[in-house]
């Protein structure tokens, strides 16, 4: 695959809607620099309010992280991770991200803080401008902001040191093509329609509604899973037992990246840019930002119920573990934390030296049963309002504070000033 190829916090009113659960929120302006940073601290700074009482929403996906400084070989800690599990204020929608510093912990932490609230941003600026939402041009967008953002930071973190970035994000869409051509005649006549379908659609729609708290209220819903990365952290998707990699590796040995490099002005010398740094893309090292560029590699495709799970991790596991074999060792692991562990454990024992996170993200399958129904139904599952509130963990030391949207989840390096 050719990495060239691819490519506010203002007063809001809560509304319901068949479907999915939004926020409708006033019109933003594109911001200057100092007004960014303000206004990304200040967002940041809403999620840390009132200490609030954790709500267990029943989502379609566990998540479970391992961190390993490997002290042995490293004497800081270095990665960064942070998920959500109701992104965007939207039930049952996830952003799951892992950020690899270099040089210093300062650009990953910035990442692990702010990237989702710049992602955010940009999605609710589509949605002001356009119909339709490009996700892979918000994350490209996203990226490219947040390396602009760290290039003119006032502490000059982007001097300094850099990171890569690997973002997954999960989300529920309207098939819109679906909506009008599916039913367009199938119920056209009366004597097509039959009332047991509404029954059982409704029977199995209400069992679903006891495991999770969100389910697509007809099959006009698909579940969409959107990737973007920068440098060697991986993104892998297992389907129906096999590895898929969703990220590239931007590093000094690939082909494409060191011809980039090369016709950029640049030297690779020991497969490192300039004889210096082994990644080819990143946010951050802005002392070489021509030639280190932070264009992302972006995927996207459609989930389906053979779709059991995510590993993300940065190269202190990939050096040791191939793909496929990452999948083996943990595809019989329900148990997301324990799966995460198990890839840690195995990547020490054979030899890794770096330091190692890896995030595991396992799908309920269960939830795909919503597919086989066959009409629209009446009556769609709204939302109810709930108490938004929000994790937030730093190392082994836990805080909890209300914030504007429900049942955040966000983990960061316990190095994370505050």
């Amino acid at each position: 695959m050719d990495p060239n190829s691819q490519n506010n916090d203002s007063k809001s009113k809560i509304h319901k809607s068949k479907g999915i659960r939004k926020i409708k929120s006033i019109k933003t302006k594109r911001l200057s620099t100092t007004n960014s940073y303000k206004s990304l601290q200040k967002s940041e700074k809403n999620e840390r309010k009132q200490s609030a009482q954790i709500i267990d929403y029943k989502l379609s996906f566990k998540v479970g992280v391992s961190e390993e400084k490997n002290s042995k070989f490293r004497k800081t800690m270095e990665d960064v991770h942070t998920y959500i599990s109701n992104f965007n204020e939207t039930l049952d929608c996830g952003y799951f991200a892992l950020f690899d510093g270099h040089a210093g912990v300062e650009t990953a932490n910035w990442c692990g803080k702010y990237l989702h609230l710049l992602l955010k941003k940009k999605i609710e600026e589509k949605k002001i401008s356009s119909h339709s939402i490009d996700i892979k041009g918000c994350l490209n967008d996203t990226f490219q902001e947040a390396d602009f953002l760290i290039e003119s930071h006032p502490n000059k973190i982007g001097l300094r040191g850099g990171s890569t970035a690997a973002v997954a994000v999960v989300l529920w869409e309207k098939n819109e093509k679906q909506t009008n051509d599916k039913y367009k005649d199938k119920y056209k006549d009366k004597e097509n329609f039959n009332d047991n379908d509404n029954d059982n659609d409704d029977i199995k729609y209400n069992k679903l509604r006891k495991i999770f708290d969100y389910v697509p209220p007809n099959d006009n819903y698909k579940r969409v899973l959107y990737t973007a990365n920068v440098g060697d952290s991986r993104i892998i998707l297992c389907r129906n037992g096999f590895a898929i990699r969703l990220s590239y590796d931007h590093k000094g040995g690939d082909s494409n990246e060191s011809t980039r490099i090369v016709n950029s002005g640049g030297m690779i010398i020991r497969n490192r840019v300039n004889g210096i740094l082994a990644i080819t893309r990143a946010l951050g090292d802005c002392y070489m930002k021509e030639l280190v560029i932070a264009k992302p590699y972006t995927t996207s495709l459609e989930m389906t119920r053979d779709d059991d799970f995510l590993i993300i991790a940065c190269d202190g596991l990939w050096d040791i573990v191939k793909d496929q074999e990452a999948v083996d060792l943990i595809k019989d692991v329900k148990d997301c934390d324990k799966a995460s562990k198990i890839l840690s454990d195995y990547a020490i024992k054979n030899g890794s030296m770096d330091n190692i996170t890896i995030m595991v993200v396992r799908f309920d399958q269960r939830i795909f049963d919503y597919k086989d129904d066959k009409k629209v139904k009446k009556n769609s599952f709204e939302n109810p309002e709930t108490e938004k509130s929000s994790r937030i963990r730093y190392g082994n030391r836990e805080r909890r504070f209300s914030i504007l949207e429900p049942a955040c989840i966000i983990t960061l390096n316990k190095s994370s000033k505050h």
